[in-house]
């Protein structure tokens, strides 16, 4: 696509299927550490749910993935128990005839607190206790039936106004990990799944790092960093990859919170009942949700105290207040105005970027003495001079400009230029060019080497650039591009990964100080925009099309790259708001008829329009749909989703025959999951077909 970030034009085969007989799905709602989420009718009942469709590792032989399954249908059964208000209703659960493994949840409206931590952090000290008691209220009922989360962290609580309560919390993702984890299990404790995780290193106590026994204080200890990062809007531990984070939970003692916002009553309080969630010993920690629900009651009710002995704690658990587990009855304290940056991103001022980290979900907690032992290696080569950024034997960049015959700055600047195209980046304004020889070739440097693949590298370049760069908002330009390139390296090549949370970080502070320096320039709001896009959080949606409105506002005279920018917020918009989508797409087309891709994605929307539309005009936009996807299909005549959307489209408008040929010869084409897919519509339809 030209000039697009976002490649993913072609429809999920599951989109339109009925899954177990009775969920249509409709579209994607999320993706996550196990699988994808979509929104679907319940078509028995005419009701709005969540479907979660699991993903089995690769690679399992018959008999082990036989043993996974039987697991999954155990667990999902003993899950289904779980009915406290603040843990997510599992409704049903099964596998569909392909193989699928789903699982049938209640549709929630809100946002996680991964996200509204990210937006709206610091907290104040009341909302904090409001949602952890919360918490402690869905921890609670679990535990007493036997489960532990082992992946409680902010991206599994989702947090949303319920019937006028504000802040409703609930906990997701119950027994999954069990689920999926073979670790518990004798019957398959012999299966070896590499890139299995079970849990998330920033939010694991450390006998869950060391592959020991977990229980109940486990989940405790990870409700504690969840309760410094609302606190603080800061990782309790923020060092710069996965091993350096699993030796401070390990080793390190817990920080304690120092906020001017807090009384010192409550600094007091909370820094004792986080000492007494973060005890690097399980034996020493707080045992039961119920006793940290009665140290929160005193914080939550805005009267904090000296914390009693935890020998009394048991007494006290008695008498927690019944709004932990119920609707409040009324809502807490209005929170603070969010913390953003400059560009409506988050600020992460605080944030230390680092470069080289690939942590994330963790995959084995048995590997980590191996890891150890090589991040101790790593930092004695380090500390005797070694750089990080380029291997041994090759020599570093130096950013140090020739003064024998070196280019001139308007040819260094033509270079420039030249890369940014090359890598789809909006011109650099007049004003905002970078007047210093030695920074110009530096920047040309470092496009060189994103261009070539090797943003690392143009990161240690970037940071080791002359003083005078701190002003230069094209070096913090280049300097996000290269972090978010890193990010979707990392994405590509670890198991599991789909960011890099340092480096999207990183680039978003990066980003937010080029837009301070040069409040006319395009590239850092189009990198804070790929950056929420890149993150795959659905939550994340509306500050990644906001980004992309701004850099309109000055890609009046580059057409592609506003071409771009209209492409991507349509692609953001086409699931969940179809309308929006077709709308940008409309004024894209409108003076650049011929964009690659810009049909095809008008077409799947009203396509999605088509499905949700019971009325008169059904016919219409799958008529639209089809005409669109015809069109595109002369540019790109053989893409698989382009063609299984179009064999969609004409099933729904009635031309079986047509829709038919075209979903048996993609079927024939491949074996990929979208050729699947055809392959199943492609028997269903010859059975309709005379």
């Amino acid at each position: 696509m030209q000039g697009s970030v976002i490649e993913d034009t072609y429809e999920d085969p599951l989109i339109g299927q009925v899954l177990g007989e009775q969920y249509e799905i409709e579209y994607e709602i999320g993706h996550g550490g196990f699988g994808t989420v979509y929104r679907a009718r319940q078509l028995a009942v005419d009701r709005d749910v969540a479907v979660k469709v699991l993903e089995l590792p690769v690679g399992l032989r018959r008999e082990h993935h036989a043993m996974l399954v039987a697991r999954f249908r155990r667990e999902a059964q003993a899950t289904s128990a779980l009915k406290h208000p603040n843990t997510v209703t599992l409704i049903d659960f099964g596998q569909d005839q392909t193989g699928v493994l789903f699982l049938v949840l209640e549709l929630l409206e809100g946002l996680d607190l991964k996200s509204l931590i990210l937006g709206e952090s610091p907290f104040e000290s009341q909302r904090v206790a409001h949602i952890a008691s919360q918490i402690c209220g869905s921890l609670s009922d679990a535990h007493a039936r036997g489960f532990v989360h082992r992946d409680l962290k902010p991206a599994n609580v989702f947090v949303s106004n319920f019937q006028g309560a504000q802040d409703f919390v609930k906990v997701l993702d119950f027994g999954i990990t069990r689920m999926l984890d073979p670790g518990d299990d004798d019957e398959v404790t012999e299966i070896t799944m590499e890139g299995m995780r079970i849990g998330t290193p920033r939010y694991m106590a450390p006998e869950q790092l060391r592959g020991e026994h977990v229980g109940p204080s486990t989940d405790l200890y990870a409700l504690g960093c969840i309760i410094f990062e609302m606190l603080t809007g800061r990782k309790i531990y923020e060092g710069p990859g996965t091993v350096q984070n699993a030796i401070a939970h390990i080793s390190a003692p817990p920080p304690k919170v120092e906020l001017a916002s807090l009384t010192r009553d409550e600094t007091e309080h909370w820094n004792a009942l986080l000492a007494r969630l973060l005890s690097r010993r399980s034996e020493t920690r707080l045992q039961t949700a119920d006793e940290a629900a009665a140290l929160l009651k005193p914080l939550l009710q805005g009267d904090p105290g000296p914390l009693p002995d935890i020998a009394t704690l048991s007494l006290m658990a008695e008498d927690i207040i019944e709004a932990s587990p119920s609707l409040p009855s009324s809502p807490p304290p209005t929170p603070k105005p969010s913390s953003t940056s400059s560009s409506g991103g988050v600020d992460t001022t605080d944030i230390a970027p680092a470069p080289g980290d690939t942590g994330g979900e963790w995959t084995s907690p048995g590997i980590l003495i191996a890891l150890v032992a090589i991040a101790l290696l790593l930092a004695a080569i380090l500390f005797s001079g070694g750089d990080p950024a380029a291997p041994q034997g090759e020599p570093a960049i130096s950013s140090v400009a020739d003064p024998q015959g070196a280019p001139s700055i308007g040819t260094h600047h033509a270079s420039l230029a030249a890369s940014l195209e090359r890598l789809g980046e909006p011109r650099t304004p007049d004003a905002c060019k970078t007047s210093d020889p030695a920074v110009v070739q530096t920047l040309v440097q470092a496009a060189s080497l994103l261009e070539s693949g090797e943003p690392l590298k143009a990161i240690a370049l970037l940071e080791s650039a002359p003083p005078s760069a701190a002003s230069s908002a094209e070096r913090w330009s280049f300097a996000a591009s290269a972090r978010l390139a890193h990010s979707r390296m990392v994405a590509e090549t670890v198991p599991g990964k789909s960011s890099d949370a340092a480096s999207c970080e990183a680039a978003l502070h990066e980003a937010a100080r080029a837009s301070e320096l040069c409040p006319t320039m395009a590239a850092p709001h189009m990198t804070v925009a790929r950056v929420h896009t890149h993150r795959a959080a659905l939550t994340e949606v509306p500050q990644a099309t906001a980004a992309y409105d701004e850099a309109l506002k000055h890609l009046t005279d580059q057409p592609e790259q506003r071409a771009a920018a209209l492409f991507n917020q349509a692609q953001l918009w086409k699931r969940g708001q179809p309308e929006l989508s077709i709308k940008k797409l409309d004024e894209l087309l409108s003076f650049l008829p011929e964009y690659r891709g810009a049909r095809w994605l008008r077409g799947e929307a009203l396509l999605g329009l088509a499905r949700l539309d019971k009325g008169p005009g059904r016919l219409e936009r799958a008529k639209g749909a089809v005409a669109d996807l015809e069109r595109a299909r002369e540019r790109d005549p053989d893409e698989p989703g382009l063609l299984f959307l179009l064999g969609a489209s004409l099933e729904l408008v009635g031309d079986i025959e047509r829709a038919r040929a075209t979903f048996c010869d993609l079927a024939e084409r491949g074996t990929s999951r979208v050729h699947q897919g055809a392959k199943k519509r492609c028997a269903n339809l010859s059975l309709k077909s005379p």
